[in-house]
């Protein structure tokens, strides 16, 4: 009877640790925001009035990477062929936590190579703040 216990508790012990593995996995999948909750959080805090403030010190920080990125080497306008969103996961002492945007255009990947590059913005309102950059004609 005993060595039965004892076999059962040493099959428990690797299921329990497994759960715990898998709980852990899904709470940490679950933590990651995706692009369009994202996107629907920078419209919402781009309506409130510290989001226009927060906006007007955001775009200088950004728009030298966004020019770069949009004109060709020879000085020529490339043109997206739809409209682009980037947004900026910013964390309360205004690094960037995180840049996401709608892969699958060349353009498009080439914009977020140079976004990439920016480490650090100005601090916003609130910690894990996002902001949104349209790149062509409003959606």
């Amino acid at each position: 009877m005993r060595s039965n216990a004892r076999a059962a508790r040493s099959l428990a012990q690797p299921l329990w640790l497994a759960a715990v593995a898998i709980m852990a996995v899904a709470e940490s999948n679950a933590a990651e925001p995706d692009f369009a909750t994202l996107l629907q959080q920078a419209g919402e805090n781009y309506r409130t009035p510290e989001g226009h403030t927060y906006y007007d010190k955001f775009v200088p920080s950004v728009v030298e990477a966004i020019v770069r990125a949009v004109y060709d080497g020879d000085g020529n306008l490339t043109q997206p062929t739809k409209p682009l969103d980037f947004v900026f996961l910013i964390a309360g002492d205004g690094t960037v936590k995180r840049l996401f945007y709608s892969h699958g255009t060349r353009f498009g990947e080439c914009i977020a190579t140079h976004l990439k590059a920016i480490k650090s913005l100005p601090p916003p309102p609130h910690p894990d703040w996002a902001v949104v950059i349209h790149v062509g004609s409003t959606p």
